[in-house]
């Protein structure tokens, strides 16, 4: 016997009529079954809401830095492509690109 059949045991001689059960037992299951549910939002959501919520996931183009070597834009923490410095030392030589 299921744990929920127990929940709905009519103990002899009780008091309880038929009726009275059959009410309990459909409240109960209403309870059992709605008790576990997830949770569900109250009111949709705005166009203007999921779109200001969506905003911070755009598309943005990378920033670039000045290499303080030879002028050149540079992506930031990568050596620069043209003359191979990065923070102020060379790294790599330009023939290696």
């Amino acid at each position: 016997m299921p744990p929920e059949k127990e929940i709905f045991k009519i103990p002899e001689k009780s008091g309880f009529s038929c009726i009275d059960f059959r009410i309990n037992e459909v409240l109960m299951r209403a309870l059992l079954k709605f008790s576990s549910a997830m949770a569900v939002p109250k009111r949709r959501t705005s166009k203007m809401k999921k779109r200001l919520r969506r905003s911070g996931q755009r598309w943005r183009a990378r920033k670039l830095n000045v290499c303080p070597e030879c002028g050149s834009a540079t992506p930031s923490h990568i050596a620069c492509p043209s003359c191979g410095y990065y923070k102020g030392r060379q790294v790599i030589t330009v023939d290696e690109l």
